[in-house]
């Protein structure tokens, strides 16, 4: 199953101040907001992402393996003019187990149980990604916690797959 996790769940009294949510974010380095994306948006995401996903070749390029090992993702990726040059283009990056001796996807696998990561381009490229990034919600959400001159370097789809990610 899809999970849409691009935002996680905390409790948080619903009168909790501007203030303490921009301290939070400060103290933490992240926040957590309960309901940010409603159900609507995350099934039209992750209905774009299948959409995606089921036009994507992977026999058509050897799709960048990812992994969390960063000897390894040091080597794999900055090597990788498929990852260097994913930054204005959606690219797709697969399990490393899922990858055979070539780095192609092995013939057996299933491309979306494949899957780690689809990006870093989405929200430049793909219009339901792009909308989302650019929502007077996230615009508020930023200006709230006091950014000054936001930029969106990239954007990714995670998956989380269950017996490879």
């Amino acid at each position: 199953p899809i999970v849409c996790a691009s935002v996680r769940v905390t409790i948080m009294a619903p009168e909790v101040s501007l203030g303490s949510r921009r301290d939070e974010f400060q103290d933490r380095g992240f926040l957590l907001l309960k309901g940010f994306v409603s159900k609507d948006e995350c099934e039209s995401m992750k209905k774009r992402m299948k959409e995606l996903v089921d036009g994507w070749d992977p026999q058509l390029e050897t799709p960048a393996a990812f992994t969390t090992d960063s000897k390894q993702q040091t080597e794999m990726q900055g090597k990788s003019d498929y990852f260097l040059d994913s930054a204005d283009r959606i690219h797709f990056f697969i399990e490393k187990s899922t990858a055979d001796k070539d780095g192609k996807l092995k013939a057996d696998q299933k491309k979306f149980e494949a899957l780690n990561k689809v990006g870093h381009g989405l929200h430049v490229l793909d219009p339901v990604f792009r909308d989302y990034s650019q929502s007077s919600k996230i615009s508020e959400l930023v200006e709230e916690l006091g950014w000054k001159d936001p930029v969106l370097p990239q954007s990714m789809y995670i998956f989380k797959q269950p017996l490879v990610g």
